[in-house]
């Protein structure tokens, strides 16, 4: 059976989910050839129009439940309609894990939609719901916020380290993408040969170095961090990391670098360094890929941070 292209909305009921899509069968050409089947799992106070529907060539289809969005019920959808393409728009207190697709649904593309006003509240007390959905976005639109991301600034980090390839955009009125939410992502100049590292940015560091590799070939760093040592390392070699809390405590997650210490230190397991170090990248082949590999220009031992773990919450 033939692919058949799927491209989910989500966020919460009144973010502007209904607005969006409207809009964009309005504007986007691509749902004026063939049939659109627009599954709505949630209604707002915004409502579509069956006239201007059935001009484009789009059928809506209702869900009342998380059990009525079933394999079966989209099967049969396939069947009678044989859409050329699916618009999902999705409750966002549904339990993504009790969701399934057909084999034939591929899903190409997910916008989540937050209303920008109530985020900082919303994400505060449901981190672990906006994590889940952010972490499988291609765009993430603020709306809501009359053009002033001033309020979001404080969330950059920790959205850069739930998806980092993500695009973050202020949403207008006219559902038009009106501007990103960052500057950059990275609070350094990477324009600078050497770059130096605060304690609070270790992660976005490692984020950025993991995904954009080559922009960080020969950069000096200076930054601190904590020691590991396994058994299958080398001797003068080591794993320089952080212990990373962004969500909740059972996600807590490691990011470390391969150290080539050439300089002898002897460093010990369990022991916190500062660091200058220049980077290199280097063919895996245990992990068959590029990865960035330290090479120490200086190296200073300095005592344990008081909070061990970076959080990011």
């Amino acid at each position: 059976m033939k692919k058949v292209p799927v491209f989910l909305i989500q966020g919460f009921l009144d973010s502007g989910k209904t607005s969006f899509i409207k809009a964009t069968l309005k504007r986007d050409k691509i749902f004026a050839k063939g049939k659109t089947l627009l599954l709505c799992c949630e209604q707002g106070e915004i409502e579509y129009s069956s006239e201007e529907l059935a001009k484009l060539n789009i059928e809506v289809i209702y869900f009342e439940s998380e059990e009525e969005f079933s394999l079966l019920r989209l099967n049969e959808l396939q069947k009678k309609y044989n859409p050329e393409r699916y618009l999902i728009e999705m409750n966002f207190l549904w339990d993504e894990n009790s969701i399934s697709y057909p084999d034939f649904m591929e899903i190409v593309q997910i916008f989540t939609i937050i209303d920008g006003t109530t985020f900082p509240t919303y994400f505060t007390n449901m981190k672990q719901k906006f994590t889940n959905a952010i972490q499988i976005s291609d765009v993430v639109a603020f709306t809501k916020l009359k053009s002033d991301a001033s309020t979001l600034q404080q969330f950059k980090q920790s959205l850069a380290i739930t998806n980092y390839r993500c695009y973050y955009c202020l949403m207008n009125e006219d559902s038009l993408a009106e501007k990103e939410v960052f500057d950059s992502l990275v609070p350094y100049d990477m324009n600078q040969n050497e770059l130096f590292i605060e304690d609070k940015d270790f992660g976005i560091f490692y984020i950025d170095s993991y995904t954009n590799k080559e922009n960080y070939e020969n950069k000096i760093v200076n930054l601190k961090a904590w020691v590991a040592k396994a058994g299958k390392l080398k001797p003068h070699e080591f794993i320089l990391g952080r212990k990373v809390l962004n969500c909740c405590a059972q996600d807590i997650q490691f990011f470390g670098f391969l150290v080539n210490d050439d300089l002898n230190m002897n460093i010990e397991h369990n022991s916190w360094i500062k660091i200058k170090a220049r980077c290199n990248v280097v063919y895996s082949e245990e992990y068959k890929e590029d990865e960035i590999v330290l090479t120490p220009l200086e190296i200073e031992k300095i005592p344990p941070f008081e909070q061990e773990i970076l959080d990011l919450r």
